[in-house]
C-alpha cells in the first residue's frame, strides 16, 4: 500500500499550482496537520482560504504532501486522485460539468475531442451527454 500511495498520491508542484499566486499553491500544499478531521461553515474565512473545501480529514506532520485518497479505490485505478466527500448533488454536478468542460486539449486525442463535440451535438439530456462524455474518456 506504502508503494501505491507513495507513486500516485505524493504531491509535487509543477506551473499550475501556481497559475494565480506566484507564491502559494493552488491546491494548498503542503497540507497542515490536523488531529481531528472536521467540517468547515460555509464562506467562512477558512473555507474561503481552504479552496471551498468543507471537510478537512485527519492528517499527520509527515502527510503534508499527501493528496486525499480512498485506499479501495486507489487500488483499483492506480492513478491520482484527490477525494472528498460532496455535500450537495448540484456541487457534484457542477464539478462534473466544469471539469469535463475544461480545456487541456495538449492532453486530449483529436479521437476524444472529436467525440465530445459529437456527443455535444447530440439530442439528448445533459444527463446522458455527461455519461456518454465520460465513458469516452475513460475508453481512451
Amino acid at each position: 500500500m506504502y508503494n501505491l500511495m507513495n507513486r500516485n498520491q505524493i504531491h509535487r508542484h509543477t506551473h499550475t499550482c501556481f497559475k494565480r499566486n506566484a507564491h502559494l499553491c493552488r491546491f494548498a500544499f503542503p497540507h497542515k496537520p490536523i488531529c481531528q478531521a472536521k467540517i468547515i461553515e460555509e464562506n467562512s474565512t477558512e473555507f474561503l482560504q481552504n479552496g471551498g473545501r468543507f471537510c478537512e480529514l485527519k492528517r499527520a506532520a509527515h502527510e503534508k504532501w499527501v493528496n486525499n485518497y480512498y485506499l479501495e479505490i486507489l487500488q483499483f485505478w492506480d492513478g491520482n486522485m484527490d477525494i472528498q466527500p460532496c455535500r450537495f448533488n448540484e456541487a457534484l454536478a457542477h464539478y462534473v460539468t466544469k471539469y469535463i468542460a475544461k480545456v487541456e486539449s495538449e492532453d486530449l486525442n483529436d479521437g476524444v475531442i472529436q467525440a465530445i463535440n459529437r456527443i455535444r451535438q447530440e439530442e439528448s439530456d445533459i444527463q446522458q451527454k455527461l455519461f456518454k462524455i465520460c465513458m469516452r474518456i475513460l475508453k481512451e
